[in-house]
């Protein structure tokens, strides 16, 4: 391994320091901060008690809520799990969300594409890494994960804009940024 790939291997490391997977039989552990699931995992309130878990990011395209009582802040993103979906446009909000959490957990419908995704994006800006290290990094806890194509797509392009930008998401225009149309044949 090279000395470079080692140091982005350390940089995702040092976000995980309770090694622990799984916690849950919907719920996967990705960093210290950072809960990755589905919509099974979402019901569980008591977990998240637990486990202190203060925000909760849904990325699904149909309404859900939260019970006022368990005092958890709760941001929800109408998102298909289309290739042709502009994830783009949802990441700097996504990434301020989970930022200001103290610990997050994020879902979808089946925690395999949409959250994984904004996931991997999270851990290239915050850890300054690569597509691919966030990618087997999330992974490796998870292991099911498969971000459709057009999210893949559009997680190496956010990687080049973010380093062309310093890691600075201000000075991206999220909103301008063309994405790939896919057809199916």
């Amino acid at each position: 391994m090279s000395k470079k790939r080692k140091e982005l291997n350390s940089e995702l490391e040092n976000l995980l320091t309770n090694k622990t997977q799984l916690h849950s039989e919907y719920i996967d552990k990705i960093t210290d901060k950072i809960y990755l699931g589905d919509i099974e995992g979402f019901n569980d309130f008591d977990y998240f008690s637990k486990e202190k878990i203060t925000h909760i990011l849904s990325l699904i395209d149909v309404n859900i809520n939260i019970p006022e009582f368990y005092k958890i802040k709760h941001k929800l993103i109408s998102i298909e799990d289309e290739e042709n979906v502009n994830l783009l446009k949802y990441l700097k909000e996504c990434i301020e969300f989970i930022e200001s959490a103290d610990k997050i957990y994020i879902h979808c419908m089946c925690g395999i594409s949409r959250s994984p995704s904004i996931v991997i994006a999270y851990l290239m800006w915050k850890a300054h890494c690569s597509y691919y290290d966030a990618y087997f990094f999330v992974k490796n806890r998870r292991s099911y994960i498969c971000p459709n194509d057009g999210f893949v797509e559009q997680l190496k392009l956010f990687e080049n804009l973010i380093k062309k930008n310093d890691y600075d998401l201000n000075k991206i225009d999220f909103n301008s940024i063309k994405i790939k149309e896919y057809k199916e044949s």
